[in-house]
């Protein structure tokens, strides 16, 4: 028979077999829950150290009209299946670290009768259904494909009360290292080198304590290499240091020990081995020495997201602040930079010791009159400047903070790729009015990698600014082996279009970024805003349309620079076809003809899809951008960044309701029709197609002299706008 009645009502046990047509109702009342288990071996899921696969099963008792907790699913497990199965009509639920229903009936993104999928932060969940497997009330299933991005919660509903045997299994993750410790005594003879073993290749984060009554000396040897040894070790002294050595960071406590005598002494090594080193003692005495030791991977620093969004903020005092802090190195590609702060920043990291490289535009032209360029003021900063090739346009905005640049020996360091900082975006160190946003990232190991990589790549095939003296250091290539997969962060380069030489020579053909872009675009399913300088692109139009056709409910919105607009279809410009196609399109509109002296642009590059992944950086959308310059953007998606791509959403909003009360338009409206001295350039608005045809239309009926279809058209009005801010209203 069906289920009609509320559960309240119910007198009896369900049992399972009963038509599952009907869904029985919830009591008036949210259902009590009456605990959480917490994974563990005693109770609920037992992972055991995640780095294997594995598999497990304990019985977990279910209360009728009771939410009972089954257990949680850590950030970075791998394929996890979990079956319940009990002889009672049970539902499984399933909850995001925020609280989000990802499976629950009624409320749940996943809530129905039989098999369903969702995709949240970069994994696929299938709900086997309420109605069971094959139909079996009290048998479901939750598969989560993919590595999680953040902690899952399990919990299990009663429509009856009954036990329930949980099954689990996962898989192993390939990037997931395990750790251990271990403990022996090592025999010591007076003046004489014992081996005390050897500390492999891919093993990280290596702890080594040696504890004698008798004075002992480690020594550390990377081949024929003394990286520690007293006298002639890298490390030789007898107070505790460090260096950079093959990629990792040695320290040593120093041969007068640890300070609790000098038969305690230690190595530590952080970051991953890429080569085997071995470790010996030397005996001042004979006797015996204690030797722990551990390894593993610790826990990677967190990742932090910031934005700044110009001109409400000047990102350049964060620059400098982070050019102040940085310790070891700063490498830089710069489109522009005029802020005379982060030079005299730059200039005091140099003096500290801090290596700075810097790959500038700019240069290209400064090399043909050097004195006094920006260039040679760099220079003489203690700034080693260099330029691409003189055929491209090196358009990046980018710095790498204490980032794995590669050390003397050649060798890139590693660990430096979480701990290091990456700044990117549209936005130049030039100041100015400019809508654009600059992004700070730590604790991203993969993008640091990446971009890292660009860098190493572009200074490897540059042309020195011949200024002052440097000794040239040649960039270490990184090897795709070393860059961690992050399924939640990407980064797209046009360098990829090259063949890299000398000349950076453009592969005919090649549209590597705005093809990666499309991609993305054509898994939206909700929402796509976009805030662009330009929209040149034919693929970006296309795709956009298509999108258009085969999900009408999509809301897309464009927003772009007031030189975008037209009143036709006019060369590779799409902004006028786009709002032909009925979508949404916003002008920043400032000025009767756009000129670059006194335009405020809208300067961002940035997408933000279905509010839950963001591509931002310096890539115009413009066939110029994709072919002809070195250019950069970031795919963000997941947990971590989410309250980024909210800010980046938010400022777009903000953007796009310019002038929303439309006071600023009524204001200039007026002043038009009425002022003696018509203004030709004006406060930003965000205008429609029609709107700004109609505010060009009326500055062209009182200001004929600024029509070029005009016979009364004075052609210094296009020539030189800059000279033509207002216009004398026509007798």
């Amino acid at each position: 028979m069906s289920r009609t009645l509320p559960l309240i009502a119910l007198s009896l046990l369900v049992a399972c077999g009963q038509d599952p047509s009907v869904r029985p109702l919830r009591p008036d009342s949210p259902p009590e829950e009456v605990g959480s288990t917490k994974s563990g071996k005693a109770d609920g899921f037992d992972w055991g150290n995640g780095c294997e696969a594995g598999s497990g099963t304990f019985s977990q008792r279910i209360d009728r009209n009771k939410i009972v907790g089954v257990g949680t699913i850590p950030a970075g497990m791998v394929n996890v299946s979990i079956s319940l199965r009990c002889g009672e009509d049970v539902d499984v639920q399933l909850y995001a670290a925020d609280g989000t229903a990802l499976v629950q009936w009624p409320d749940g993104r996943l809530n129905g009768p039989g098999e369903q999928r969702l995709d949240y932060q970069g994994v696929t969940i299938i709900y086997s259904g309420y109605n069971g497997i094959d139909g079996e009330l009290g048998h479901e299933s939750i598969r989560v494909k993919g590595k999680t991005a953040s902690e899952l919660t399990m919990k299990a509903y009663g429509y009856a009360a009954g036990d329930a045997t949980v099954d689990y299994s996962w898989d192993a993750a390939d990037d997931c290292e395990e750790g251990g410790s271990g403990e022996f005594v090592q025999a010591i003879q007076k003046d004489a080198v014992v081996d005390v073993g050897v500390i492999p290749a891919g093993i990280s984060n290596v702890e080594i304590e040696l504890e004698s009554a008798v004075d002992i000396d480690i020594q550390l040897f990377d081949g024929n290499t003394i990286v520690v040894g007293w006298p002639n070790g890298l490390l030789n002294g007898a107070d505790e240091a460090t260096l950079e050595h093959a990629g990792v960071k040695v320290t040593y406590s120093g041969y007068n020990g640890d300070g609790t005598g000098t038969g305690n002494e230690f190595i530590r090594i952080d970051g991953t081995l890429t080569r085997p080193l071995m470790m010996k003692v030397f005996g001042y005495e004979s006797g015996q020495a204690t030797v722990r030791y551990r390894w593993g991977k610790k826990d990677e620093a967190p990742i932090t997201a910031e934005v700044i969004f110009a001109p409400m903020e000047r990102h350049e005092t964060k620059v400098i602040a982070l050019i102040t802090a940085a310790e070891h190195s700063l490498d830089i590609a710069m489109y522009n930079l005029s802020d005379y702060k982060v030079i005299d920043a730059l200039k005091r990291a140099v003096a500290r010791g801090v290596a700075v490289r810097f790959i500038f535009h700019k240069a290209q032209a400064d090399a043909k009159a050097p004195e006094g360029s920006r260039s040679s003021k760099l220079e003489d900063a203690g700034v080693d400047v260099r330029f691409v090739t003189k055929s491209k346009i090196m358009h990046h905005k980018f710095m790498i903070v204490d980032g794995p640049r590669g050390g003397a020996d050649g060798t890139l360091l590693l660990d430096r790729a979480t701990t290091g900082t990456l700044v990117t975006g549209s936005g130049n160190w030039a100041g100015g009015l400019h809508d654009e946003n600059t992004l700070f990232l730590s604790g991203v190991a993969e993008l640091t990698m990446l971009y890292q990589a660009e860098f190493n790549e572009l200074w490897s095939n540059s042309h020195d600014f011949v200024w002052k003296e440097f000794a040239y250091e040649a960039a270490v290539v990184v090897d795709p082996a070393l860059i961690p997969d992050d399924p939640h962060t990407a980064a797209l380069f046009t360098t990829a279009n090259f063949r890299t030489n000398i000349y950076f020579t453009y592969q005919s053909g090649s549209t590597a970024v705005v093809e990666q872009i499309v991609a993305e675009l054509m898994q939206a399913e909700r929402s796509i805003t976009i805030a662009s300088g330009h929209m040149r692109l034919p693929q970006i139009y296309e795709a956009l349309v298509q999108l258009k056709t085969d999900k009408p409910d999509l809301d897309i919105r464009v927003y772009v620079d007031g030189q975008e607009f037209t009143r036709g279809v006019y060369g590779d410009y799409y902004a006028y076809p786009l709002h032909q196609a009925g979508i949404p399109v916003r002008f920043k509109y400032y000025a009767y003809r756009w000129d670059y002296t006194y335009a405020p642009q809208m300067h961002n590059k940035t997408f933000v899809i279905d509010g839950e992944r963001l591509i931002t950086g310096s890539y115009n959308l413009s066939y110029n951008a994709e072919t002809k310059s070195f250019e950069n953007m970031v795919v963000l998606s997941g947990a971590a960044f989410q309250p980024l791509i909210d800010e980046y959403e938010a400022d777009f909003t903000r953007l796009w309701n310019t002038d929303e009360e439309g006071d600023k338009l009524a204001t200039l409206t007026q002043s038009i029709t009425n002022a003696s001295l018509i203004p030709l350039v004006f406060s930003p608005m965000a205008l429609t197609h029609p709107q700004v045809v109609a505010l060009k239309e009326l500055i062209e009926e009182n200001c004929p002299a600024a029509d070029r279809d005009s016979p009364e058209f004075d052609s210094d009005y296009k020539a030189n706008p800059s000279r033509h801010k207002v216009c004398p209203r026509a007798e």
